[in-house]
């Protein structure tokens, strides 16, 4: 069902030095949602009384199955976009919290997003050589320039090791906050 790669392998058991599950973890935690690769998955949703379903994904491929209230919906009173949205039927579902399941299938394939690799990558390294820990805030690549500073505090772990530059490259795959999220 889900296709596995070298990043998206689960947190490696504690004493472990291997950090690449904790560095997908991160831009996860980041975007809001997995990105890559393309997975299989059924949400559970709450039905906010419209016709709309946002779906905590911005690369929707397909829609397997859709119910409401135990009730499976027909594929041809589903419409859908790949920036996540479901449009149901002629008439608004009724409010329900946890009312929906959606199994869908969604993300990228690794080859459409090499610079999420990068990331993780770069997020790796950080992690495994303790800069990470150091409080790097900003780095430069030409004339070699890096900024330390201290974390703020209640910061999310994902906000604190990402560099700047590193989260305008995830700010296009970031889900935004909203109703549905």
């Amino acid at each position: 069902m889900m296709e596995l790669d070298r990043y998206s392998l689960p947190d490696p058991p504690p004493g472990s030095h291997d950090t690449r599950g904790a560095a997908w973890g991160i831009i996860r935690a980041y975007a809001r949602w997995h990105i890559c690769p393309i997975i299989t998955e059924t949400l559970t949703l709450d039905a906010t009384g419209t016709r709309t379903i946002n779906l905590p994904t911005l690369r929707l491929l397909e829609v397997t199955r859709l119910e409401y209230a135990g009730q499976e919906i027909a594929p041809e009173n589903i419409e859908f976009s790949d920036a996540g949205l479901i449009r149901v039927g002629k008439t608004a579902l009724p409010s329900r919290l946890g009312g929906i399941k959606a199994t869908i299938r969604h993300g990228y394939d690794p080859r459409e997003c090499a610079e999420i690799f990068e990331i993780a990558e770069a997020l790796d390294r950080r992690m495994q050589t303790g800069i990470a820990s150091q409080g790097v805030v900003q780095q430069t690549t030409g004339p070699f320039s890096m900024r330390f500073g201290t974390i703020a505090g209640g910061m999310p772990l994902s906000q604190a090791l990402l560099l700047e530059p590193e989260k305008q490259v995830l700010a296009r795959y970031r889900l935004p906050l909203g109703p549905g999220w």
